[in-house]
């Protein structure tokens, strides 16, 4: 049961990643983002990812 429920909280999370690069490249289509500050974003993401695992 750990398992899956590790499992649903992994595609939650997946999701939520999906989003918040949705909305930074919204933001960054609008200006408000250099790419300085999407590539920050994405090394965030790729550490968080490895802390989940």
């Amino acid at each position: 049961t750990i398992r899956s429920v590790k499992k649903g909280l992994y595609l939650e999370y997946n999701l939520l990643v999906l989003y918040i690069l949705n909305t930074y490249e919204m933001l960054f289509f609008i200006g408000d983002l250099h790419a300085a500050s999407v590539v920050d974003l994405m090394m965030q993401l790729s550490y968080l990812s490895r802390l989940w695992c």
